[in-house]
C-alpha cells in the first residue's frame, strides 16, 4: 500500500520533443520543452499554453489552457468526438467535431492522426518523452 501512494504521487521531469502537424496545409509546430510526469498523465507548457495529457483505457484526453481559451479534445481510436472550444474572454464554447484515425500509445511515445469533420483538416500530434 504504501508503494502505491509512493506512485501516486511520485512526479518525474520530463523531456517532451514532438509536432503538431496540420496535414492538409502542410504546417507544423514544433514541440520541444520539459514537461512532467505522473502516472498516466503528462503535462508541459508551450508557448504560454499549458497541456495535460491523461491516458486511460486506450483513450487520451487532451486539454489545453491558456489565457485566451480552455480547449478539451477526447482521442479514441475510430471514434467520432464531440470537442469544446471555450473562448474565456466571450464565456462562449465552440464545439468542433473530430475522428480518431490513428492512435498509438507507448511508454515514450504517443501518435494521434485525427481529421476535424467540419472542415476536413488533417492533424498529426506526436510526441516523445525521455528523461534527457
Amino acid at each position: 500500500m504504501l508503494v502505491e501512494l509512493f506512485v501516486e504521487v511520485f512526479f518525474i521531469k520530463i523531456k517532451v520533443k514532438g509536432y503538431l502537424q496540420n496535414v492538409t496545409e502542410n504546417t507544423k509546430e514544433t514541440i520541444d520543452t520539459f514537461g512532467i510526469k505522473n502516472k498516466d498523465t503528462i503535462s508541459y507548457i508551450l508557448n504560454d499554453t499549458k497541456h495535460k495529457i491523461t491516458i486511460s483505457n486506450n483513450k487520451i484526453l487532451l486539454i489545453r489552457d491558456n489565457q485566451e481559451f480552455l480547449h478539451k479534445i477526447e482521442f479514441e481510436l475510430n471514434k467520432e468526438k464531440e470537442t469544446e472550444y471555450y473562448i474565456k474572454e466571450l464565456s462562449t464554447s465552440i464545439y468542433l467535431f473530430i475522428q480518431t484515425t490513428y492512435l498509438s500509445i507507448n511508454e515514450n511515445l504517443i501518435e494521434i492522426h485525427y481529421k476535424v469533420i467540419d472542415s476536413q483538416e488533417e492533424y498529426i500530434y506526436l510526441i516523445e518523452m525521455s528523461d534527457r
